[in-house]
């Protein structure tokens, strides 16, 4: 079984020491010791230890073998024991970290030494790849679709952060935490700044809404608004009767009964809007008929705009619109009209 062990290399002059493992003879290991701390291409050539070797004489130096035959399982815990032990991890040695190959932890020193190497630095802000790059990467991912089967496993091993599991559960951010979250993404910060859908993504975003009584918020369904536009073609209702019947706004009934809401494709109701809109604005009070007698007695000179109001009983607006041709438009071909 292959085996290895612990060795520790003492200062004689301060008393400090530093701990290590090896699977090597022990000469050896100490002849690469004294070979890398002159060795400036090393990574660890300006290590704690190193440095104190370049510093002190090579005979200065006591190496000794604290713990040996230790099987490789066990090697890792009893480096981390003899530093411990010891205490060469920190101002009175000179290990850097307190050993092991997993879960070891630095010393203060070298941790502070660590971050002020990293402050200042800025690590891939700024950074583009080339459009030969960019094109390849594109390339490379195009057609690529995840399976089902992979998908299914990616969705089984995915973490429930629903409900209780959620960190955010039963806790609410501050004003101060809100206001911040929204300054990040004003003006150019917003990922979609200067940026505006296309044609085609405003039809496909379009499409993608529920309508008719598919969307949450509809009041009515397809039998009620079948219900209104029956009654209305009877005459015996006006859009605000039958907005106060179902609950909706007048402006709601209006685009009802001018197919503009709840289109149906068929040439039916095609048909059915042509001739409604024929017949003139909804929920008027005049007809073809009387638009056209308003308009012959105003072109005599003998009735003002007020006296027609009066006599038709709408306001005088109304018939301004009406005389100039801004409302109850004649157009030719048009139903109605001559």
């Amino acid at each position: 079984m292959t085996t290895g062990f612990i060795y520790k290399c003492t200062n004689m002059k301060n008393g400090k020491c530093y701990v290590g493992k090896s699977m090597q003879r022990e000469g050896r290991r100490k002849n690469e010791h004294l070979s890398d701390a002159f060795n400036i291409k090393k990574a660890n050539y300006d290590c704690l230890f190193y440095r104190a070797i370049r510093k002190y004489k090579i005979d200065v130096w006591l190496w000794q073998i604290v713990a040996e035959d230790i099987p490789i399982k066990e090697l890792d815990w009893n480096e981390r024991f003899y530093i411990f032990y010891y205490s060469s991890c920190g101002k009175f040695g000179y290990n850097s970290d307190t050993g092991g190959s997993n879960g070891k932890q630095f010393a203060t020193y070298v941790k502070k030494k660590i971050s002020d190497a990293h402050i200042g630095r800025v690590y891939s802000t700024g950074w583009h790849h080339t459009e030969e790059a960019k094109k390849k990467i594109s390339a490379a991912g195009k057609g690529r679709h995840l399976s089902e089967e992979a998908i299914k496993r990616a969705i089984a091993h995915r973490p429930d952060m629903s409900g209780k599991n959620s960190p955010m559960f039963g806790k609410h951010h501050s004003k101060e935490t809100k206001q911040k979250l929204s300054a990040t993404k004003v003006g150019d910060r917003n990922p979609m700044f200067g940026k505006h859908p296309g044609e085609e993504t405003m039809k496909k975003r379009r499409a993608s809404i529920p309508k008719a009584e598919a969307h949450h918020n509809s009041k009515l369904t397809w039998d009620m608004v079948h219900e209104i536009r029956t009654k209305y073609s009877t005459m015996g209702y006006t859009s605000g009767q039958l907005s106060s019947e179902y609950g909706v706004d007048f402006t709601v009934i209006c685009k009802i009964l001018n197919g503009k809401s709840w289109k149906e494709d068929t040439q039916a109701e095609a048909d059915r809007i042509t001739k409604m809109k024929a017949a003139g604005p909804l929920n008027a009070i005049l007809d073809w008929a009387k638009v056209r007698e308003i308009r012959n007695k105003f072109a005599t000179g003998n009735y003002t705009q007020k006296q027609l109001g009066i006599e038709y009983g709408v306001d005088r607006t109304n018939i301004g619109l009406i005389v100039h041709n801004k409302s109850w438009k004649e157009e030719p071909g048009r139903a109605g009209a001559e």
